[in-house]
């Protein structure tokens, strides 16, 4: 319960190779143990992406806005007491403070290792 209290900082990104959206994130993540090895996450910050902003482009979403808030919920299982492995889900978006609004949302499976 007490991790509900207490949030990490995180850093992170994702790049694309593609030549496609990019983005950049920071924020704060509060873990919850439901059991001694499974556990969800939640996460709220902000994000910086090189996405099209506006709907010029075929086949790109419009995210409206450079920066975004980011989201993302974790369901994790740690395999030894350094090694975990979690399904993730996370979503950017403007939250409507800019014209265009499409977001952009990926799911995921991470390793996580806890020095």
């Amino acid at each position: 319960m007490l991790n509900l209290l207490i949030p990490r900082v995180h850093l992170g990104g994702s790049l694309n190779l593609n030549g496609q959206t990019s983005f950049a994130y920071v924020g704060l993540t509060w873990t919850f143990d439901v059991t001694s090895n499974v556990f969800v996450e939640g996460s709220f910050g902000g994000a910086v992406h090189n996405g099209k902003t506006d709907p010029a482009v075929l086949h790109r979403s419009a995210l409206g806005c450079t920066a975004l808030f980011r989201e993302s919920g974790t369901l994790g299982v740690r395999l030894t007491q350094d090694w975990s492995v979690m399904a993730t889900v996370e979503h950017l978006s403007n939250a409507g403070l800019c014209s265009n609004n499409r977001g952009l949302t990926n799911v995921g499976v991470r390793v996580g290792y806890t020095f």
